[in-house]
């Protein structure tokens, strides 16, 4: 039997929104993970955005939070391995200025998903997959 889970990759601004509580893409963040947890969608992350997170909650949490805030977010999301061959796809593909971004759309890539949620709008052009605000997901699958 074929899995119709929607796959939804998240990009790292929206997961610091979460984690930092910013605004209201913030509680809407929230929302996907609760979706996540039952089981109306599957939330894919990339790698890299654990270690640039472990590092951007420096100032507000401290090593033990940091690790678990980690820990819980490998245990919710999907996390796609960042490795020498993505890295050169990402870099290659020419799909954004910045590598940091690349890498993000070429993890999305190769994760196979529908949506990529981000609130970078650069992204939005350039994304081979479907690029998407939080907001804009939940009222289109309906969570």
């Amino acid at each position: 039997m074929a899995d119709n889970t929607p796959k939804v990759f998240l990009d790292t601004n929206i997961l610091i929104d979460y984690l930092l509580f910013r605004g209201d893409e913030a509680l809407a963040a929230e929302y996907l993970f609760d979706s996540s947890l039952n089981g109306m969608i599957d939330i894919h992350i990339a790698a890299h955005s654990l270690t640039n997170i472990y590092y951007i909650l420096r100032k507000e949490y401290s090593v033990a939070e940091r690790n678990q805030i980690i820990l819980n977010l490998c245990a919710l999301c999907e996390v796609q391995p960042v490795s020498g061959g993505n890295i050169e796809k990402a870099i290659t593909a020419g799909l954004a200025t910045d590598v940091e971004d690349a890498l993000q759309i070429q993890c999305a890539v190769d994760s196979n998903c529908e949506f990529f949620v981000t609130r970078d709008s650069e992204l939005f052009a350039e994304c081979p997959v479907r690029t998407v605000l939080p907001h804009e997901l939940i009222r289109e699958l309906s969570l």
